[in-house]
């Protein structure tokens, strides 16, 4: 369970609360899920870097009603789902399969290393970081699936080679 997540008041079931520093309210909806063995700094590292992305997406929509949520469920398949879900601005189809390439980036002043660095993270722990989103306007989600079992992998989620890695550094 993502026990370090939980709050003695959300436990279980779905508070909502605000971010300070932004208008998006964040939903919490936290699912008893099965025990998994991960790395703590590693999930934190990329569940930073999901919730600051959802930030500035909703930010830059201009809507009102900005939300994120973040929610953690079992899948039934050997897996834990952490998702971050948010109603920003959205991703566009042609840069979906590029988001997590080093040095990409479609926001003004990012660097493109957060979401790389986060698939990495994710990858070493041998869980898949994947993102969906139905388009501009549409918002996103951020869904991080860890096996349930050490040391197994996620089969359905190519990885990024180490050839790749040392290509990109």
């Amino acid at each position: 369970m993502f026990h370090w997540l939980k709050s003695p008041k959300t436990r279980c079931g779905c508070t909502a609360a605000r971010w300070p520093g932004t208008t998006s309210q964040v939903v919490r909806d936290y699912q008893e899920t099965t025990p998994v063995t991960i790395d703590r700094h590693k999930t934190l590292q990329i569940l930073v870097n999901l919730l600051e992305n959802a930030k500035h997406a909703c930010a830059e929509s201009g809507r009102e009603g900005k939300q994120i949520a973040v929610r953690t469920r079992n899948t039934g398949q050997g897996r834990v789902e952490l998702l971050v879900i948010d109603n920003g601005i959205g991703i566009p189809p042609e840069n979906l399969g590029r988001i997590f390439q080093q040095a990409f980036s479609t926001r003004k002043g990012g660097h493109g290393f957060g979401l790389h660095s986060s698939i990495l993270a994710a990858q070493d722990m041998g869980a898949s970081l994947t993102a969906r989103s139905e388009g501009p306007g549409k918002g996103a989600t951020f869904l991080l699936a860890i096996p349930i079992l050490p040391g197994e992998k996620d089969a359905n989620v190519p990885m990024i080679s180490p050839i790749d890695r040392l290509a990109n550094h």
